[in-house]
């Protein structure tokens, strides 16, 4: 799997709510398509995406054939205090991205 990009805001007061974007660059190929001599192309998709702050997870998302290429989201999250967020995209042939973002209260 590829990189990913992550938006988020550095800075927090406690209580605050913060939206939170994250990106994996993956083909998320379907298995449907045909490539140019008529074989079908491989699935191969990003099935899981977790995101956990502090230790506990705050989103989860599960992704099938239909979503686009470079699945994006974006979800919001309460500041309890500084922590890390982990972010982690698996893939349906076992490979993993992980990116990390610290939030400081501020």
């Amino acid at each position: 799997m590829a990189n990913a990009r992550i938006r988020m805001p550095a800075k927090a007061r406690v209580g605050e709510i913060i939206e939170v974007k994250a990106l994996v660059f993956h083909t998320m190929e379907s298995g449907f398509r045909l490539d140019n001599v008529g074989k079908p192309i491989p699935r191969h998709i990003v099935e899981r995406f977790v995101c956990t702050y502090a230790g506990e997870e705050v989103f989860r998302a599960r992704f099938f054939p239909a979503v686009a290429t470079n699945p994006y989201v974006a979800f919001s999250v309460v500041v309890k205090g500084e922590g890390e967020f982990v972010f982690t995209w698996t893939d349906d042939r076992g490979g993993v991205v992980e990116e990390r973002a610290r939030v400081t209260v501020g």
